[in-house]
């Protein structure tokens, strides 16, 4: 690991230099703030499509607020796209940027597509790509290597609406992410009831995906929305599930429904449940603890 603050504060040439002198042997790699302006973005690229680096023991790549512009994080995405042995090893992508829009999610949709093959974990928080992006990524991952082995995809806070859970929902029905087992849409408010219950459904229709955690806090569920959740639960879609979060969905005030689910035994697993923060009446909780018993 290079130190969080040497790539900060060193001059452009000096980052680039000291990228090409590590990437060899580096495993994890954190692009923290600012560092990759579009300058920075438009050498590394360069350097990527040139055929100067190499990273085959890295499995860790996070960007953290490092890019300043949409243009700058496509020209990156784009040159790991055409350049499929440069990232063969990386297992988890993470990034946190304010500034990638459609553009950069076309680019890193077809990195997935084409380079990203051992992926396991997708990580986007505060990154408002929206549902147009988001389809691009999901897009890319569905004729991907890594839709068989991504086991995490998270995507908080990134301005996903129903369109981009229809798209996922059908995505989990069809099979085409058979490992997945934990599922983060948290702080995405415009779900709401239709895009929960594109994924619930999608939950039902799945023979292979087991998830472990599955995290709707936040989204904008009510009733209808947790209805159709209990009926995957009572599917037994989540059978394996062991933690399941849905805090702060102001809309939501009738559980009754998962209560049901639970003595219906579709969450065996299950060691964490949060409703905080919603409309719920003392009376309904007593009624899921009931069932947890």
């Amino acid at each position: 690991d290079l130190p969080p603050s040497l790539l900060g504060y060193a001059s452009v040439g000096v980052k680039m230099r000291i990228l090409l002198a590590t990437l060899d042997s580096l495993e994890h790699l954190d692009f923290q703030r600012g560092v990759l302006d579009n300058e920075a973005c438009a050498r590394l690229a360069n350097m990527i499509e040139g055929e100067y680096v190499l990273a085959p023991q890295l499995t860790h790549l996070k960007v953290s607020e490092a890019f300043s512009g949409d243009d700058g994080a496509a020209s990156v995405f784009k040159a790991i796209g055409t350049r499929p042995m440069v990232f063969q090893s990386v297992q988890t992508l993470a990034v946190v940027s304010r500034h990638m829009k459609v553009n950069a999610c076309r680019a890193l949709g077809s990195a997935l597509q084409n380079a990203l093959p051992k992926l396991q974990k997708l990580r986007l928080l505060s990154t408002p790509i929206g549902s147009n992006g988001f389809i691009s990524l999901l897009r890319g991952i569905e004729d991907s290597a890594c839709a068989s082995t991504l086991r995490e995809l998270t995507f908080s806070k990134c301005g996903i609406c129903v369109e981009g859970a229809k798209l996922l929902g059908l995505l989990i029905g069809w099979d085409c992410l058979p490992s997945l087992q934990e599922l983060v849409l948290s702080g995405n408010q415009n779900l709401g009831d239709e895009g929960v219950t594109y994924l619930a459904q999608g939950l039902q229709g799945s023979s292979k995906i087991k998830l472990d955690s599955l995290l709707l806090n936040s989204v904008g569920m009510g009733d209808a929305g947790l209805k159709s959740l209990a009926e995957a639960i009572e599917s037994g879609a989540l059978l394996e599930c062991r933690k399941i979060d849905v805090n702060s969905n102001a809309p939501l005030c009738n559980i009754i429904p998962f209560s049901c689910a639970l003595r219906c035994g579709g969450l065996k697993n299950l060691t964490f449940v949060a409703f905080n923060q919603n409309k719920i009446e003392p009376h309904e909780v007593t009624v899921v603890a009931s069932a947890l018993i």
